[in-house]
């Protein structure tokens, strides 16, 4: 039976692990329909064994790999693309969750499948966050505020090469390639879920309850850096490179090409759609971000009146207070 859904996440506790297994099992209609991919710190064989326990014991797919710590969490997406990789074949969607996350909705899955098919080119991502209706209007504000529970068709993470994007969380990386497919190419292939519920979403921001000033201020710089690092002007070309492949795809299958091949032309910086691989390119779709185009798009008003608005934020809260829990266009330091 084709797989509807692969879950992928991380977890270091078995009490947390074990909630969401138990939910899964309690809340979805068909056991067959999804699979859940996990990665471990390979330097805790007690949780090792404890999956292994699970793989026999729980109705539905477990499988997991085993890797290196590194950095923690900011090295995450190296694990999340691995897990990807490893999805089943069939899988139609992919979502990477924490292991707090709970569905509230009951029978989430027969929700979830009458939306195969949704674009009959099977590209496009569904939100089922809290933030599921909004659309940015700047990429600053995608990189703190990105989709958290993104349901992803494989297509799309087939063209955007992997589930985290540009060395960053999955929410981050996707939302900036769905925010230049929107802007840039002219295509909203993000369709907002009312239907499925997701407890715990604050999880993200609760995170941080309880840190030390020290501590703290370790997350902080470490949150400063990743932005920093997403800024730059070869990321953000990436992320529009991606959706520009995003966007041939779309073409192509609008223009009812029978055949066709996605090239990545880097040598011009142009994306590709062609017969096949010896044939004249059919149509480019140009990803270079010149170097004013790159200050246009961290310097417009909207990115300064985000940077004004939230940036202080971090550095005179090292400890987020309640006001901080608020989702929508909230804190930027919603990083786990």
């Amino acid at each position: 039976m084709t797989k509807l859904l692969s879950i992928i996440t991380a977890s270091i506790h078995k009490n947390k692990l074990s909630g969401l297994f138990a939910n899964l099992e309690t809340t979805a209609s068909d056991m067959d329909s999804f699979e859940v991919l996990i990665k471990l710190d390979d330097e805790n064989p007690e949780m090792i064994a404890y999956l292994e326990t699970e793989k026999r014991q729980r109705p539905f797919s477990i499988r997991y790999i085993a890797t290196p710590r590194l950095n923690g969490y900011w090295n995450l997406y190296l694990a999340y693309n691995e897990l990807w990789e490893m999805s089943s074949p069939e899988t139609y969607f992919v979502i990477a969750i924490n292991d707090e996350t709970r569905f509230a909705t009951q029978h989430w899955d027969d929700i979830l499948r009458r939306y195969v098919g949704y674009f009959s080119d099977d590209v496009f991502h569904l939100r089922a966050s809290k933030r599921r209706h909004l659309e940015f209007r700047s990429l600053v504000e995608c990189i703190p505020h990105g989709e958290s529970y993104g349901f992803f068709t494989k297509k799309w993470l087939a063209l955007t090469e992997g589930i985290a994007v540009g060395e960053a969380a999955v929410d981050t990386g996707q939302e900036c390639v769905n925010y230049f497919l929107r802007t840039q190419c002219g295509y909203s292939r993000g369709v907002a879920v009312d239907a499925i519920k997701v407890a715990n979403e604050e999880t993200a921001v609760s995170a941080s309850h309880g840190l030390s000033r020290k501590e703290w201020h370790k997350k902080l710089w470490g949150i400063y850096g990743l932005y920093a690092k997403l800024l730059t002007r070869d990321k953000i070309e990436n992320f529009y490179r991606l959706a520009q492949k995003l966007n041939a795809y779309i073409w192509a299958s609008e223009n009812d090409l029978p055949q066709f091949e996605i090239e990545d032309g880097r040598a011009d910086k142009k994306i590709l759609v062609k017969i096949n691989s010896q044939s004249a390119p059919l149509k480019s779709f140009p990803y270079e971000v010149d170097f004013l185009t790159w200050l246009s798009v961290l310097f417009n008003i909207e990115s300064v009146r985000v940077l004004l608005k939230f940036m202080p934020r971090l550095v005179l809260n090292p400890i987020h207070t309640d006001e901080n829990k608020k989702l929508g266009r909230g804190n930027p330091g919603d990083v786990e």
